[in-house]
């Protein structure tokens, strides 16, 4: 969270919610998790799409590109996931 927040301060591209707060667990009620299930990353999408575990890591992964250290990143990442 500390390096996307860095890399996106105007939140521009993403937000994030602690999955105990209110608003966290409002979205996983909103993508069919349990509300008390804060072992996983989600990352709701502007469509209502609801991205899980791996595909949520690899969406800030693709977020996170425009910085230069970063690029290549998560594509490089998702060769080597399942």
């Amino acid at each position: 969270v500390n390096l996307a927040v860095e890399n996106d301060p105007d939140a521009e591209r993403l937000r994030f919610a602690a999955l105990q707060s209110t608003t966290g667990r409002g979205l996983l009620d909103f993508c069919g998790r349990a509300v008390e299930d804060i072992s996983s990353m989600v990352v709701v999408l502007p469509s209502g799409e609801c991205l899980l575990k791996s595909e949520a890591a690899l969406f800030v992964g693709r977020q996170l590109e425009a910085n230069p250290l970063l690029r290549g990143v998560s594509e490089a990442a998702s060769r080597l996931m399942p």
